[in-house]
């Protein structure tokens, strides 16, 4: 069965696509690369806590996933990059719906990218699923097993899969 991931650049979404194609073979990597949003830069600037948090995630997911970039590097062939500061919204959802229309996939999963439009890009054979890192709808947004912690909700870090709709 054919797959599309749609991913950032981080390690932790490398090591999510190799999880995933142990069991899907055939598949295409769409990655978006992203720099830090402004909130993530003035939260740095401004938080101890915040800068400690990003500095202590950085260096653990360094370790914890230390495979994730040879096997980027064994699929650059499989992999389409889409740069979040240079293209639209508009144009992130013209691009998938491009790939999807030349690849024809069976299932879409993301993590780590902006919204997708689902109604720009959906296909009644496709199936499209997301991975958000928090648990929802309480933790919503950018650095989502931040938050849990300080606000003392420990209990509260997760994650969530969903399938894509057109509600958030």
């Amino acid at each position: 069965m054919k797959i599309i991931f749609v991913t950032g650049n981080d390690l932790r979404h490398f090591h999510m696509v190799k999880c995933f194609s142990k069991y899907f073979k055939n598949f295409k990597w769409i990655i978006e690369k992203r720099d830090i949003n402004i909130n993530h830069k003035r939260l740095l600037k401004n938080s101890n806590i915040y800068k400690k948090h990003i500095t202590n995630f950085k260096k653990e997911q360094r370790i914890f996933f230390k495979g994730a970039k040879n096997f980027y590097k064994k699929n650059l062939n499989k992999i389409f990059y889409l740069d979040r500061n240079k293209i639209k919204p508009t144009e992130f959802n013209y691009a998938l719906l491009s790939n999807i229309n030349e690849f024809k996939p069976r299932v879409l999963v993301s993590y780590g990218c902006q919204k997708i439009e689902i109604d720009k890009i959906k296909k009644k054979t496709l199936r499209c699923f997301n991975i958000h890192g928090g648990l929802l709808p309480k933790y919503r947004g950018v650095n989502t097993n931040f938050w849990p912690h300080k606000n003392f909700e420990s209990d509260h870090v997760g994650i969530t899969l969903h399938e894509i709709t057109n509600r958030i």
